[in-house]
């Protein structure tokens, strides 16, 4: 009888009772229930690695006794002709049979037949095989594996009926992302970047890929231990591809490896990976480790999958996959866009969308439920009733579904669980947040997924990737603050199953304007279409980014183009429309020879970029040795259609001369009156920023006004017959929400923002080209619009709804400001804001939080304006770092919102 590769068993010469069909009577027949049986099993490296010999089945088996000396049993034959041997105890000895497992009720057919059908089974040959004394077995064994998928995957559709799998098959967003790979790597080598909403199945289109590619060793990066775990199950069971029969039957189970922690040598990382078609591990373990070990896992790596490559940080990432030159990359997401602004770089060959995939099915509908609470308790009460009431309108409907319940942080979460459990215990609710042991963790999500918990409280726990189709309900006490996380925390929500129903989303609304959530949060919101335009404008978004990145031509530049951050500022010129020539405008242009990095140009988009140096004697010294040294960013765009040239500069010098460089010297700068036609578009516009200017000779010839009450000085002064505006900043909202917007008679506009998107700067540059284009636009009626804020000597007697940082902290500054809370030192990014009581009273009271410290003020307004005074005992200062102390607020840092 032929013995499995790679594996161990009792085989030997014996004395067997014959087969079935000596057998003069028929032989019984039972079910029996395998549970899976592993063919390599250990640590080693660093890694728990396995490999599945067969999965768990139910086989039909005729059952003859057996006898060989002193051992007695029973031998079971299926169908196909293949013999198991079960014995009633443990032996040394050997036996003619491959497969011999241990069952107590072994001793004769009768006992064996009439067993309990949950009465176990215990595997005594073949065992698998261990990573610690078998590695040149292992890394034959995974010769043979990766050999048994020559035949690829089929390509068949999954066949629905409504809710209903008729057959099982790759859903549309899979094949298109598989095929979409394959045409790719036929053309190319560079990052390739696939874009599939939650719910569509990019775990089963990696494990596809795989296969189809015939891979010899892949490397998963996933962004937490949860998803690693979660990842590395469904490799090692190749997801649904074989019950679906998309795989050939002799496709073998991958030996699959997760990587804990970091190997020590490249003795170590060869070995590792020697012995495995598949590890699985974290992006801080394998950046983590030295050059020489990344360069020895790159050589026995053929294919990277990095999933949620949104969380990968730019840095890490790009110092991480040179040592991956010649290795087939692939970025997985499904939200392309990431919380800092920076790049998901890679070429985006399949992007689904996501009305797209809610029209298909995969991402089920969701019943948004606004609350309105007069505070923050009431919101939270509200919540937690309608989290209950959802729970059981489903049960009724048939759907035994699970909540999850959100707080900001983990104080929060505890004070919300008891809540739960005094107001529903019967759905025993539990708490679930980092603080908790690996084991208390594991153990409330093995609960949780048996029903034995109905609700979990968590912070950000069961993040991205998590996967329990059973959540369905979402109580948002306190929500996600940016799209990104948004859509990926929403889409746990929304996945697919014949057995459930629809996702509900229960929160408070907001009425803040400037939030890029606002409308997503509103009382009267659809999600289903705002879920979709949020998500599809961003990743229209991070695709145009990339896009122009591409049309620079993978250039080497001196300084990395993605490091760039210039501020979103243009000067506008009008152009004809003969071609511009920015190759020899720009060495026109540059005469002296002070470009030290490009120009860099996008032929696609009119986009070129380039970096001048200049050296200046300082102002205080004449002495010629020494220098003040200043690095300029110029960008440049044409805009063929409009006949606009745009002009970006972080120095002001020679731009008209580099205009008339690139589109000849009929290049007219606008200019004037004109230039504030830029402001039309924003709505709710307030002035907080203003320059005038005498145009009589006077003794003051230019005044400058800041604030937000300074649009009467424009409008009604009646001095103002004798001077013209020079500059305004303006803040108003867009579709955008918050936004504000500065403009120089000069011709220069300018935001209070910095991007390193190119395509979202020339995009920008368009908006205001409409607008400066389009004569029909009063500048009269522009500053008509402006709102002129009410000043206030008391705190109004409404109820305060949200505190928040001093508007002019502006993202870029953060990182520059310290708290001192009782002599202990608090960055930005530690400390959180809350509104101690929403009472409407005289006194609006708040608290800076960082950790255990805590700093609490009364704010009171007077005729003299605002006064913060810290509560008796407690002492707490703020200031900025020496990195950046422009723009202090004065002191300010706080703003507080009422209704």
């Amino acid at each position: 009888m032929k013995k499995q590769k790679g594996q161990r068993g009792l085989t030997g010469s014996g004395d067997n009772s014959g087969t079935l069909f000596d057998m003069e009577e028929p032989a019984p027949e039972i079910d029996i229930r395998f549970d899976r049986r592993l063919a390599v099993f250990g640590s080693q490296y660093g890694a728990s690695i396995e490999a599945i010999a067969e999965p768990a089945i139910t086989r039909r088996l005729k059952i003859r006794p057996f006898s060989q000396r002193h051992l007695v049993g029973v031998v079971g034959e299926d169908q196909d002709g293949n013999e198991i041997l079960f014995l009633p105890r443990k032996t040394t000895s050997s036996v003619p049979f491959d497969k011999v497992y241990v069952c107590p009720s072994a001793v004769d057919v009768e006992a064996f037949v009439n067993r309990a059908s949950d009465a176990p089974l215990t595997l005594l040959a073949p065992l698998p095989l261990n990573p610690k004394k078998d590695a040149d077995e292992i890394s034959k064994l995974c010769n043979e594996i990766g050999s048994s998928w020559s035949d690829g995957v089929a390509f068949a559709k999954e066949q629905t009926d409504g809710d209903q799998v008729i057959k099982p098959g790759f859903r549309s967003p899979q094949i298109g992302a598989l095929h979409a790979l394959q045409a790719h790597w036929t053309v190319s080598e560079k990052i390739a970047t696939v874009v599939m909403p939650t719910g569509t199945g990019k775990t089963e289109t990696m494990i596809a890929a795989g296969l189809q590619e015939r891979a010899k060793c892949i490397l998963v990066i996933v962004p937490s231990d949860a998803l690693r775990t979660q990842i590395a199950s469904a490799f090692e069971q190749l997801g649904i591809l074989p019950k679906a029969g998309l795989i050939d039957k002799g496709a073998q189970y991958p030996v699959v490896s997760l990587l804990r922690k970091r190997p020590t040598s490249v003795e170590e990382a060869r070995g590792l990976f020697g012995i495995s078609n598949v590890i699985v591990t974290t992006m801080s373990i394998a950046a983590g480790v030295s050059p020489e070990i990344q360069a020895a896992m790159a050589e026995c790596t053929s294919h990277l999958f990095i999933d949620e490559a949104h969380h990968v940080a730019a840095r890490t990432w790009r110092e991480f996959r040179e040592a991956f030159g010649n290795v087939k990359i692939v970025q997985f997401t499904a939200t392309p866009f990431r919380n800092d602004g920076m790049r998901v770089d890679g070429k985006f060959i399949f992007v689904y969308p996501l009305g797209l995939a809610q029209a298909e099915g995969y991402f089920r509908k969701i019943d948004y439920q606004p609350v309105d609470g007069l505070d923050r308790d009431d919101i939270d009460e509200q919540i937690i009733e309608k989290v209950g009431e959802a729970l059981e309108a489903d049960e009724a409907n048939g759907y035994r579904h699970l909540a999850m319940a959100r707080g900001n942080k983990r104080i929060r979460a505890e004070e919300l669980h008891e809540k739960y459990r005094r107001r529903w215990p019967q759905y025993n609710p539990v708490l679930l947040h980092s603080g908790l042991s690996a084991s208390e963790q594991a153990d409330a999500i093995a609960k949780l997924r048996a029903g034995e918990h109905r609700i979990v409280v968590c912070v950000d726990m069961l993040g991205e990737g998590f996967d329990l189709p059973e959540l369905k309900i979402a109580g948002l006490h306190d929500p996600k603050k940016s799209e990104a996380v948004t859509l990926q925390f929403v889409g746990r929500f929304t996945r697919t199953r014949d057995d459930l129903g629809e996702a509900t989303v229960i929160a408070a609304v907001t009425r803040d304007e400037g939030s890029p959530l606002a409308s997503l949060f509103a009382e009267d919101a659809d999600w289903n279409k705002l879920i979709n335009q949020i998500g599809s404008k961003a990743t229209e978004r991070a695709v145009r980014r990339e896009e122009v990145f591409e049309g620079f031509g993978g250039i080497d530049a001196e300084i990395p183009l993605e490091t760039l951050r210039p501020t979103l500022g243009t000067i506008v010129y009008k152009t004809t429309q003969s071609p511009w020539d920015p190759i020899g405008g720009i060495v026109r242009f540059d005469h002296r020879q002070l470009i030290v990095d490009g120009p860099h140009i996008n032929h696609h988009d009119a986009l070129a970029i380039f970096i001048t140096e200049r050296a200046d004697l300082p102002k205080w010294s004449r002495f010629k040795g020494i220098a003040d040294v200043t690095y300029d960013l110029f960008m440049v765009h044409w805009d063929q259609e409009a006949g606009l040239l745009y002009v970006s500069a972080s120095h002001d010098d020679r731009l008209d001369d580099l205009a008339k460089a690139l589109c000849g010297d009929d290049a007219e700068r606008i200019r004037g009156e004109d230039i504030f036609r830029a402001l039309d578009p924003l709505r709710r516009p307030v002035l907080n920023t203003l320059g005038l200017s005498e145009t009589r000779r006077r003794k003051i010839r230019y005044s400058q006004y800041q604030g937000s009450d300074i649009a009467d000085e424009l409008r009604s002064r009646s001095g103002n017959r004798t001077r013209s505006k020079t500059n305004l900043m303006v803040v108003g909202f867009t579709d955008d929400g918050r936004v504000s917007l500065g403009c120089s008679r000069k011709g220069k506009i300018w935001a209070q923002e910095r991007t390193n998107d190119f395509g979202r700067w020339m995009d920008w540059c368009h908006d205001l080209g409409r607008s400066l284009l389009n004569e029909t636009i009063s500048t009269a009626g522009i500053i008509d619009r402006l709102i002129q804020p009410e000043l206030v000597s008391e705190v109004p007697q409404k109820s305060p709804v949200a505190v928040d940082w001093y508007e002019g902290m502006s993202v870029l500054d953060e990182d520059s400001w310290v708290f001192t809370i009782n002599g202990e030192q608090h960055s930005i990014y530690d400390c959180e804001l809350e509104l101690s009581s929403h009472d409407a009273q005289d006194r609006i009271e708040f608290s800076i939080v960082a950790g255990t410290a805590r700093a609490d003020f009364t704010m009171t307004i007077n005729d003299e304006g605002v006064r913060y005074a810290l509560k008796e005992g407690q002492s707490a200062s703020a200031e900025k770092s020496a990195v950046n102390r422009a723009g202090n607020p004065g002191g300010c840092l706080v703003g507080v919102k009422q209704r």
